[in-house]
């Protein structure tokens, strides 16, 4: 009638019989976890002619997570798997790595599930997992530009805030809160901590240095390019203007 043996366990037929409890029995039978008897090679012969599941629907489950997260591995090096994602099968891997990982907290998995996992780099702890799948972009963006040098609102193809993200690390930097460890890593994919507007202030500052040391002076054209391509006589004149401002303000505050 259906075409499987997955019965479910509170499965009776119209005649009464609990047939998923007695398909279970035969499971625990064969793996000798019943004192009530054994399964013969003959019964157990005649269950897989007509298609006997010997995996528990949980065992199952678990077989199926596992081959979907090896070939997340071995697609993409890691297991820092979105939550929502699914894979081309349909799988939602996001979604069962999160169920596995609240299993390990509950002390659910064998020591032969963890040590797989482990193998393909799971992270249990999900605030960590979020940070290694973060890294794990900016890595990608690296080794595509060579620096980390994108917009603080910007987002990767699958919508991921990667830019928010990079500022935050920033910001806990600064504030002395970044552990050694990430700090080295984030430093060996180019991180550099201080921010873009600091960062494009100081090569222009570099520039205008040299243009000193060349010319004498800062009398610098308005449409002035240097070879690097900073437009140096605009932010010449940006920092006049900047630097009138806070003599404005500083007067304005005196007569108060």
């Amino acid at each position: 009638e259906h075409g499987n043996m997955r019965v479910s366990l509170r499965y009776k037929t119209p005649g009464g019989l609990s047939l998923g409890d007695w398909v279970q029995t035969q499971r625990r039978l064969r793996r000798g976890k019943c004192q009530s008897g054994v399964l013969t090679q003959q019964q157990i012969d005649k269950l897989d002619s007509i298609g006997m599941v010997w995996e528990t629907r949980t065992e199952t489950a678990w077989s199926r997570g596992l081959e979907a997260a090896k070939r997340y591995h071995q697609q993409y090096g890691d297991l820092q798997v979105p939550l929502k994602y699914k894979d081309d099968t349909g799988f939602a891997l996001g979604n069962w790595l999160n169920n596995t990982r609240a299993r390990y907290r509950s002390g659910g998995l064998s020591q032969s599930q963890v040590a797989v996992l482990e193998a393909m780099g799971m992270v249990w702890n999900v605030v960590d997992s979020r940070w290694e799948y973060c890294y794990a972009e900016a890595a990608r963006y690296y080794e595509q530009h060579g620096d980390l040098g994108f917009p603080k609102n910007y987002r990767t193809d699958t919508g991921l805030r990667l830019g928010p993200w990079l500022e935050n690390q920033r910001t806990s930097y600064l504030k002395g809160t970044l552990p050694a460890d990430k700090i080295q890593r984030l430093e060996a994919i180019g991180m550099l901590w201080e921010g873009r507007n600091d960062r494009q202030w100081r090569q222009a500052y570099e520039a205008a240095k040299k243009y000193f040391c060349t010319h004498g002076n800062l009398e610098v054209p308005y449409d002035y390019l240097t070879p690097e391509g900073i437009r140096l006589g605009q932010w010449v004149v940006r920092q006049r203007r900047m630097y009138k401002k806070s003599l404005s303000g500083k007067g304005k505050v005196n007569r108060r």
